[in-house]
């Protein structure tokens, strides 16, 4: 049943085939024994009007993001198998696309306008590449020889080895994919300021009298327990979550809430040692081993927030993304996007403004789905991953809210900043998604 985007006209899809006039419309909504469709209007080669609301239409069409448009009323999707289109399940009318899994071919998503859109590969994997080359040696200080190629090229968005790396920064930041080096050190801190060195992920190595390389610093832990100090507690926990692990300190808590955005739990054992401290959750494999307050993420148990679990908020509530919490909807009732404040869109079935976006200028390259969430090309920042690897330079792949994604790389405790997007908030080791 998948569907690409077909024809359009003047850039807008090409106008359905007959029109719902706003009181059929109502009526539709209403009775819904009563599909079928309102008198017909211009040709679907006429040019569009747009509009803020339906009412703008004056009976010819609806308003769907911004345009009116003809439509075909629906109250099940076989009445619009005939146009290859399902029936929305809010709006009851013919479209190519709800939402619902399935509808859109492969690299193809529902957007704002139910049409399907093509996710695109992102651009930071195209890359320029001019002389032939054998070794390094021979191109440009900001260029790497690609051994499959043979040609002097700009570096990979991620590097996994030196030779990913040009002259300039000639070491390879395992931890994050980042190039580095060029410049000596003679301990940890002159590292900070290297390339993907910030938040004490590089060391010094110094041989002989120096100067030293940055390094990507070793783990110190694989557990909590690593982190104990003469095998009792120590107020340490290990960040397994940020690579390389460390003993860090373990911030006090009352809730997992204040410890989810670690990754961590929030010890309410009185008999344990590190009781209201944020630790380590136990692994979940089966994924039904987590404690109350607690939900299972990419197999471990972590701390449950509106975020990772959105179940938690009501009909009347949003989850606020810097505190994690169920706070009312902001925005008040609404008829149209432009009653509601930035970052807000109107849901039309409740009246109310709620967070998400309009249209796909406000995603940054990506595109704004049917659920009023930027989704981004695949190996992108924000976009979909399965591995680092395929993720830019910078970022890590995780799981934050059940689905893996390409996440910037922050540190709230060392200061460093989000830097590839700037206006995303650092929630204490990853960068915020919209």
């Amino acid at each position: 049943m998948g569907r690409s985007v077909g024809t359009n006209t003047n850039g807008q899809r090409a106008l359905l085939t007959m029109v719902l006039a706003v009181g059929a419309l109502a009526l539709a909504s209403g009775c819904r024994g009563q599909g079928g469709v309102t008198t017909p209007t211009r040709d679907a080669g006429a040019s569009a009007t747009t509009c803020a609301t339906t009412q703008d239409c004056g009976g010819a069409g609806v308003c769907v993001a911004g345009l009116c448009q003809q439509v075909t009323s629906c109250n099940e999707d076989s009445e619009c198998a005939g146009e290859g289109k399902v029936c929305h399940q809010d709006r009851f009318f013919c479209v190519d696309c709800d939402g619902r899994d399935g509808q859109c071919d492969t690299n193809f998503r529902c957007q704002f306008d139910f049409t399907c859109a093509e996710v695109t590969t992102s651009t930071m994997s195209q890359r320029n590449c001019t002389s032939s080359c054998t070794d390094r040696s021979m191109c440009n200080a900001d260029q790497v020889c690609d051994g499959d190629m043979g040609q002097c090229c700009d570096p990979p968005r991620r590097c996994r080895s030196p030779a990913d790396c040009p002259a300039s920064q000639p070491e390879c930041n395992g931890a994050n994919g980042s190039c580095f080096g060029g410049d000596g050190c003679f301990d940890d801190n002159e590292c900070e300021q290297q390339p993907g060195c910030a938040g004490g992920l590089c060391e010094c190595d110094i041989v002989g009298q120096g100067p030293g390389t940055c390094v990507a610093r070793m783990a110190e832990c694989a557990n909590d327990m690593d982190c104990d100090l003469n095998g009792q507690y120590d107020g340490k926990y290990c960040s397994l979550g940020m690579p390389p692990p460390r003993c860090l300190a373990a911030p006090m808590c009352t809730d997992s809430v204040a410890c989810s955005r670690l990754g961590l739990i929030c010890d309410m054992d009185s008999a344990s040692p590190s009781f209201g401290r944020c630790r380590t959750g136990a692994p979940c494999p089966m994924g039904n081993e987590c404690g109350a307050q607690q939900v299972c993420v990419g197999g471990q148990c972590v701390g449950e927030n509106c975020s990772n679990n959105p179940g938690l908020c009501g009909a009347n509530e949003m989850c606020d993304g810097v505190s994690l919490t169920c706070v009312p909807v902001q925005g008040g009732t609404c008829t149209q996007d432009a009653e509601c404040q930035a970052g807000y869109y109107c849901n039309l079935n409740q009246s109310q403004c709620m967070v998400g976006c309009r249209d796909n200028s406000e995603c940054g390259g990506g595109i704004c789905n049917a659920m009023h969430q930027c989704e981004q090309p695949a190996g992108g920042l924000c976009g979909a991953c399965a591995t680092d690897a395929d993720c830019p330079a910078g970022a890590s792949c995780k799981d934050i809210t059940g689905q893996m994604k390409c996440y910037e790389d922050c540190n709230t405790f060392t200061g460093q900043d989000c830097m590839i997007d700037p206006s995303a908030t650092c929630f204490i080791t990853v960068c915020s998604c919209l």
